[in-house]
């Protein structure tokens, strides 16, 4: 089909789409196409939309505008763009460092409402934002858990990490076990304990029932393996009681010292090192 773009008569793909248009006439992927209606008016296509769906045989290019205002943050003004969120606005702040400062709205009323991930500036009620340092909430520390998460995952492969939504436990599939055991691999989950990042180390963990190795000739259990929890008040009942409905004994090892520097990763150390001797007097 023929049509006349910004004055030039121009024959196009009938499946011509507003991106493939722009692409047959070199122009920006933001660029903006109008169609020239049969009474003057201009009319915007939207992305995908077929040019054949265009009223008339007149279009238009030209360089999408970008539309904003002024708004005060901490004091100070800055031009922002309608499409500008709380991400591409942290780096033009003198003192953002990074990703650790919270963006919030001051409201009409004086209140503080803080602006979520991807949220539009355009979208609060008032101009002016203030910004203070993010802060770490809840009894876990949840990006270091999330960083030991991935650390798992380039170690083990993503398909074999598993874990709660609440980030309770974690579980490891197809873990290789020392030799000598009744299992060459099995599933293990280890609990992270409260306040995890501020202190306690990983303590307890859990695999399948069942589990033995070799000692003096023959098949025994683990020392310290348990099959029910053996304690009151430790651990949140619930998550037990499921875990033992589901088939999974505990271990209970405890490492006696955890540095700052140390992870999931060097609690798997420890764990492999215990199995592989679990028969030691550990606590001498």
């Amino acid at each position: 089909m023929e049509k006349i773009i910004d004055g030039i008569r121009m024959e196009i793909p009938d499946d011509a789409t507003r991106e493939t248009l722009l692409q047959q006439l070199h122009r920006r992927d933001d660029s903006t196409i109008y169609a020239v209606t049969p009474d003057g008016d201009h009319r915007v296509l939207d992305p995908g939309q077929s040019v054949a769906s265009a009223p008339g045989e007149r279009l238009g290019v030209v360089s999408r505008f970008r539309t904003g205002r002024k708004v005060s943050i901490d004091g100070q003004q800055f031009e922002v763009g309608d499409d500008a969120t709380r991400e591409t606005l942290l780096p033009r702040l003198p003192a953002s460092n990074g990703d650790q400062v919270t963006i919030f709205e001051i409201t009409p009323s004086g209140e503080h409402r803080v602006l979520n991930r991807g949220e539009l500036l355009a979208s609060a009620e008032s101009g002016r934002f203030g910004t203070v340092s993010r802060w770490r909430t809840g009894t876990k520390d949840i990006d270091r858990i999330r960083a030991e998460i991935k650390l798992l995952e380039e170690v083990y492969s993503r398909e074999r990490i598993v874990w709660s939504p609440d980030y309770s436990w974690i579980m490891i599939e197809d873990w290789r076990l020392p030799p000598k055991y009744n299992a060459t691999h099995v599933s293990i989950i280890i609990l992270v304990p409260d306040q995890y990042g501020y202190g306690p180390s990983y303590r307890d963990f859990f695999v399948p029932k069942g589990l033995q190795t070799r000692n003096n000739g023959g098949w025994t259990s683990l020392p310290h393996y348990f099959d029910r929890y053996p304690y009151q008040n430790l651990l949140e009942s619930e998550l037990v009681s499921e875990l033992q409905r589901q088939g999974w004994s505990y271990v209970c090892v405890h490492p006696e010292h955890w540095n700052s520097s140390d992870n999931i990763t060097t609690f798997l150390t420890q764990v492999y090192t215990f199995l592989s001797n679990p028969f030691v007097s550990w606590d001498k």
